[in-house]
């Protein structure tokens, strides 16, 4: 697919005749790209071979075609024997220190009756992690989390897994986030935070999720590493593992990684919050058959179903998000497209909403720091950029109905009258802008503000009729 999004007719490397796929979990799994790619010109693949086993292999490009990649220049890295054909994973990523990671599946079957994913002793139901850059094929970094323990091999990064369908680092963080199908109640997403050096067991099979599977010679639960989030199979049963969104088309979806149930359809995000700690959000879109996440060069994400279709992960609510700008003491706001019946707005102060400010444009009376919040009809709620608005005086669309104060500084009364009979609303604020006390005259041209409600100070005082509004200070 070029630029464009148009599929090309010749596709980028075709090694089908070395690949098995049975039962739907074999073929070619996972691929990644080098970081030195531009240069060197290598790429990596994970596929069934036709023995049925996981096989681990460089290619190059194509020396006379930058679109291609050669066949011919395959590299055999690692070969793992599989002894059903299923839980393969298969998925490959270069992390942040340039060392390529991958998962395997606990080899497949049911509830890992071979106990691979605790066996130390075999790479299946693991994180691995190898070094490209150096060796005949690849040799082991030095910081692997069990290179001095001869119980375990060398390769393994992290224990304890079940059939990892996606891996993926953010791109901020250098986190590791796992996808770990489940067998039949649980389905978990692990993360491997960026500095802890792996070394985590995430428990299957003694556990699936943070529930007890088979514990037979197993631990206490709490010595295993637990997911960040799971979820059980009433809602899904089978978690399709994404990216941590890290482009700039979609801000609200900044941090999320975003993951999807195969059979259910429903998307969900995990994310950290400011405390720190992991929270989800689920939306039901009904995509069913979700077999992977992609990423493009901006970071923007894309999601493709088993049938070959091809989605942009878009967030429907950014389309919702004004655009806010000022005008004397005007502040107005700006949508593309229109926002649809029942919208609902509200306007901030400092962060704070302002009452009865509820239309899409509002008069300020105060300098300070504005935003719109929108609500939509389909539970969206989006809030504009911040702006610092300076209030410039008194505005006055029809001078000729004047307002007087008085005594003004306060008495133990102030009357504020106007020359004219009218409806007006009458807001009394602090200097912060914070509203203090609001009156609302029909037909009148009078209403009083008692002393002994209000404590010393400079306070801003706003009145609107039908076409004046007027802004004045007054002080106690």
């Amino acid at each position: 697919m070029d630029s464009n999004y148009t599929t090309l007719a010749t596709p980028f490397i075709d090694i089908d005749s070395r690949v098995r796929s049975v039962g739907n979990e074999q073929g070619l799994l996972g691929l990644a790209f080098h970081p030195n790619y531009a240069t060197n010109g290598y790429f990596y693949v994970n596929y069934t071979d036709n023995n049925g086993d996981t096989r681990i292999s460089r290619f190059s490009v194509n020396s006379g075609n930058a679109n291609l990649g050669d066949p011919n220049s395959e590299l055999n890295l690692l070969t793992i024997a599989q002894p059903a054909t299923n839980h393969n994973a298969g998925d490959l990523a270069f992390g942040p220190d340039g060392y390529l990671y991958f998962g395997l599946g606990d080899g497949g079957s049911g509830g890992d009756p071979w106990n691979n994913s605790q066996n130390t002793q075999e790479l299946l139901g693991k994180i691995i992690r190898i070094d490209v850059d150096s060796g005949a094929t690849y040799s082991i970094p030095p910081t692997n989390p069990f290179i001095n323990d001869s119980t375990i091999l060398d390769e393994i990064y992290a224990i304890g897994i079940r059939n990892p369908w996606r891996i993926a680092f953010d791109q901020l963080t250098g986190d590791l986030w796992i996808a770990d199908v489940g067998q039949n109640a649980w389905e978990e997403v692990d993360v491997i935070p960026w500095g802890s050096n792996g070394g985590q067991n995430f428990g299957w099979r003694c556990y699936e999720g943070d529930h007890s599977y088979n514990t037979t010679g197993c631990n206490a639960q709490s010595t295993y590493d637990s997911p960040v989030y799971e979820y059980g199979h009433a809602t899904g049963n089978s978690l399709t593992g994404g990216f941590v969104y890290r482009g700039t088309d979609f801000r609200d979806m900044q941090g999320h990684y975003l993951l999807a149930d195969y059979g259910s359809g429903f998307v969900s995000t995990v994310y950290v919050d400011g405390a720190g700690v992991y929270q989800n959000t689920t939306q039901s879109v009904g995509l069913g058959s979700v077999s992977t996440f992609g990423e493009d060069e901006n970071a923007e994400m894309y999601v493709a179903r088993l049938n070959g279709s091809i989605y942009r992960v878009k967030d429907e609510c950014e389309e919702l998000r004004p655009a806010i700008a000022l005008n004397g003491n005007n502040l107005s706001s700006t949508f593309n497209p229109t926002p649809p019946l029942g919208t609902t707005y509200q306007w901030l102060f400092n962060g704070f909403p302002i009452p009865g400010a509820t239309t899409n444009a509002y008069s300020i009376t105060t300098s300070g720091t504005y935003s719109l919040q929108v609500a939509g009809t389909n539970s969206c709620l989006v809030e504009s950029d911040t702006l610092y608005a300076v209030f410039t005086g008194i505005y006055e669309e029809a001078p000729k109905n004047e307002v007087q104060i008085f005594p003004n500084p306060f008495y133990e009364t102030t009357s504020i009258t106007f020359t004219e009979y009218g409806d007006y609303d009458v807001f009394l604020y602090d200097i912060e802008g914070k509203l203090i006390e609001s009156k609302t005259i029909r037909n009148g041209k009078q209403v009083q503000i008692e002393r002994n409600k209000l404590v010393v100070g400079t306070y801003l005082l706003s009145v609107k009729g039908d076409i004046e509004y007027h802004s004045l200070l007054i002080v106690k």
